[in-house]
């Protein structure tokens, strides 16, 4: 994959799977305008999209990561409507987001500086890596601003009470302080020792199941923040081993919805224990096939769930409540054996193969 429309922007991608976006405003050093959050945000739907790729490594051009906002555009943002400004803020924060909830772990390797966004970008990534020398500063108070956009990213990084600190001073810091605040996690001396950390976490990544990189971020997303309790301990034994979400042939791999699958079966199987009219019970069917469907739930599961709703909603015209429940239940047994031989030939397919530092 290499895309040449970007002006302001590199994307390459490798066979095995890597992507490499680079960003390439060396003379200003990768400040953000309304252009690059543009083609950022494109890059990184495109990645997501692509389920060949495993991994994406965001990089700048030239001296520095990036020193955040470019002060020319700031300018001109002065003179903006104010529905203008709220524009850029909210295409920032798309870009920002799409980076965040990427299925592919996100690498950012940080040189120089990392300002403002810059930094923000830092935070939303997955991992970073930071060279000796690199300094961090969350600079927008000094521009009668506030960090808003970035701070979700940040303040899960880094922690609510170090945000504050940092977001009011717009203290400059190195990259050891910043692997102390966990805004990255690892630092070196030097380029060689940089392409030799990016080459280690490359394999890591690489090793590891497709699908279980994208659904360990998830759970992750899910579980963050949330008392633990029985219900919790509950809802992390359910059936959604990564090892039984993958469905490929070759190196491709789809991240398969099994969780949302045995959802779908159990919903069913719930819903088929009412006792509902032969119209309403159509409905409901219809329902969950649809939510199943725009889940990315299989095709041929799709249908095997219609046709057996169908034939469970037909039998019951009369209301045999018993019978009704019996469906559902086979319904989410249908589900269950579907996930089996799944998890089973993904893993034979598989076993076969061999992107001004002072603003």
């Amino acid at each position: 994959m290499r895309d040449s429309d970007y002006d302001l922007i590199t994307l390459e991608a490798t066979q095995e799977g890597l992507a490499v976006v680079t960003l390439n405003r060396p003379d200003v050093h990768n400040a953000f305008n309304a252009e690059l959050i543009a083609e950022l945000t494109d890059a990184f739907h495109t990645i997501a999209d692509q389920r060949t790729i495993r991994m994406m490594i965001l990089r700048g051009a030239g001296k520095s990561f990036s020193a955040g906002a470019d002060l020319n555009w700031m300018k001109l943002a002065a003179m903006h409507t104010r529905e203008d400004n709220e524009r850029d803020a909210m295409n920032l924060a798309e870009m920002l987001r799409t980076l965040y909830d990427m299925p592919q772990m996100t690498l950012a390797l940080v040189q120089g500086a990392a300002m403002g966004g810059g930094a923000g970008l830092v935070a939303a990534c997955d991992v970073a890596v930071a060279m000796k020398g690199t300094t961090f500063r969350f600079s927008e108070v000094r521009l009668g601003l506030t960090p808003a956009t970035i701070s979700p990213y940040v303040i899960e990084a880094i922690g609510a009470r170090w945000a504050k600190a940092l977001f009011t001073t717009a203290e400059t810091f190195d990259a050891e302080y910043a692997e102390k605040l966990g805004l990255v996690q690892y630092v070196v001396e030097n380029q060689a020792e940089m392409t030799a950390m990016e080459e280690h976490l490359a394999d890591l990544v690489f090793a590891a199941a497709p699908g279980a990189v994208a659904e360990s971020k998830a759970l992750v997303r899910d579980v963050s923040g949330v008392f633990i309790d029985k219900d919790l301990s509950q809802e992390t034994l359910k059936p959604s081993s990564t090892s039984a979400r993958l469905v490929g042939v070759g190196n491709q791999y789809t991240v398969f919805g099994v969780h949302r699958q045995a959802e779908v079966g159990q919903q069913i199987k719930c819903r088929a224990d009412r006792v509902y009219p032969r119209e309403r019970f159509d409905l409901v069917l219809e329902e969950i096939c649809h939510d199943a469907k725009q889940d990315d739930v299989d095709h041929e599961l799709h249908q095997r769930l219609q046709q057996e709703g169908t034939r469970a909603a037909r039998d019951e015209a009369d209301g045999a409540e018993d019978q009704r429940a019996g469906h559902g239940a086979e319904i989410a047994d249908i589900c269950s054996l579907r996930v089996t031989n799944i998890a089973a030939n993904a893993g034979a397919d598989d076993s076969r193969d061999t992107a001004d530092p002072d603003s």
